[in-house]
């Protein structure tokens, strides 16, 4: 599909990517990756699609990239130094959700989330991912509803993506850097950010370098949305920021190394009064 903006909303009004993370590709345009919201009475989908653009006035969204029939993992959490972190932070984003939907009313906004939580075999919605060009290939790193995370592989920023393998971390919102001496590197998390660097074939988790809590609720308002760029020699984490009552805002913390340790420095993009549910 072409549809020509040079306005915001940039995308049709029918398309409606969250979470997004763009990335300028080795073709010279700028793609963007996002979950997919495609019903009212919940977020997310089971699905991804990309957008590009060459001039940011020009979009075209692509076909189908990714679709979570494709993995082919059980749903089980096996606990490792790794998952046993990750999973310690679930009760509490799970109850902070639900208390927001009760109080403001969105008991039956939402009232899809019940139906997946009651079936004895709910799809695997696919959450916020991230893409990186590399080794002359795409990846396309990804989460699940079901707290696992893992990556697929393309020879075309827009996909299809196949082959996905999962990685051993858990719970949401991955993102990938490569740093100018070809190092990368993967975060996620939610209340608690985790990093470590990637393998690199890009398929696996140094273990060896993960460090945790990178960023906390409790030191730089980091609720979730993880995202690294470098300017000079400084690291700037991006990220969903609490820190105005409601993780609608973006705010930052920088560093000298891509691992930490990073200091708060703010909020960048303010959207305090917008509704995180919408």
């Amino acid at each position: 599909m072409e549809h020509s903006n040079g306005r915001n909303p940039v995308l049709p009004p029918n398309i409606h990517i969250a979470d997004p993370e763009a990335h300028m590709m080795p073709d010279g345009s700028l793609y963007v990756y996002g979950s997919l919201d495609e019903r009212d009475d919940m977020f997310c989908s089971d699905r991804y699609i990309v957008v590009s653009t060459k001039d940011q006035r020009n979009w075209h969204v692509h076909d189908q990239s990714f679709h979570s029939s494709q993995i082919t993992w059980p749903r089980t959490i096996e606990l490792s130094d790794i998952s046993s972190h990750d999973q310690a932070t679930k009760e509490r984003a799970q109850a902070r959700a639900m208390t927001y939907i009760r109080q403001h009313g969105l008991v039956e906004r939402f009232r899809g989330f019940e139906e997946l939580a009651s079936s004895s075999d709910p799809p695997r919605l696919l959450f916020a991912p991230d893409a990186i060009a590399a080794n002359g290939r795409y990846y396309l790193y990804f989460c699940c509803s079901d707290d696992t995370e893992g990556f697929a592989t393309s020879d075309s920023p827009k996909g299809p993506f196949t082959n996905p393998i999962r990685l051993p971390a858990t719970r949401i919102d991955p993102a990938i850097f490569i740093d100018r001496d070809g190092q990368a590197y993967y975060f996620w998390g939610q209340f608690n950010a985790s990093g470590a660097k990637l393998t690199p074939s890009m398929g696996g988790i140094d273990e060896s370098t993960v460090v945790h809590a990178l960023l906390t609720e409790d030191n730089h308002h980091f609720h979730e949305g993880s995202s690294m760029r470098r300017f000079g020699n400084v690291y700037y984490f991006v990220f969903a920021d609490s820190s105005r009552g409601k993780p609608t805002c973006l705010g930052y913390a920088t560093s000298t190394s891509p691992l930490g340790p990073f200091t708060y420095r703010g909020v960048i993009i303010d959207n305090a009064e917008a509704d995180p549910y919408s």
